[in-house]
């Protein structure tokens, strides 16, 4: 639901795989920015 509410179409979001569908997420999230650790795979605290 977080790339339906960054404006992503419900049928393009819900029809990703996992990996682009998170590849995606973190876009976004860092177009916000926020940060993301690709090695440990989470989003980066404040």
């Amino acid at each position: 639901m977080y790339l339906v509410g960054c404006g992503v179409p419900y049928d393009v979001a819900f029809n990703m795989d996992e990996v682009e569908r998170l590849a995606h997420v973190v876009v976004c999230g860092e177009l916000s920015g926020l940060t993301y650790d690709w090695k440990k795979l989470r989003w980066v605290q404040p």
